[in-house]
């Protein structure tokens, strides 16, 4: 179907699963290299996220409705507009 032999699967196989190791190493050391030691720190860096998604979180639906609200009107208007609907 594909006209590749079983060989060439197994390089190709074995190609993908080595660039997705080396991509999880990159990824760990990058995390190791820029992450001080210690409880203080783990602490730190844990909720730091947490307070951030909790504050956006907060501010976000208010600006999202008023948004959706806002592209809602638009939408009906240019329907409006294409069907010739005076409603």
């Amino acid at each position: 179907m594909l006209s590749l032999t079983t060989s060439q699967l197994i390089i190709i196989v074995v190609i993908l699963v080595l660039i997705l190791v080396l991509l999880l190493l990159f990824i760990l050391f990058g995390i190791n290299a820029f992450t001080p030691g210690g409880i203080f720190n783990a602490i730190v860096n844990a909720l730091m996220p947490m307070f951030a998604g909790i504050g956006m979180g907060r501010v976000g639906p208010k600006e999202n409705k008023k948004s959706i609200e806002e592209k809602k009107g638009k939408v009906v208007e240019d329907v409006k507009k294409i069907t010739g609907n005076k409603h």
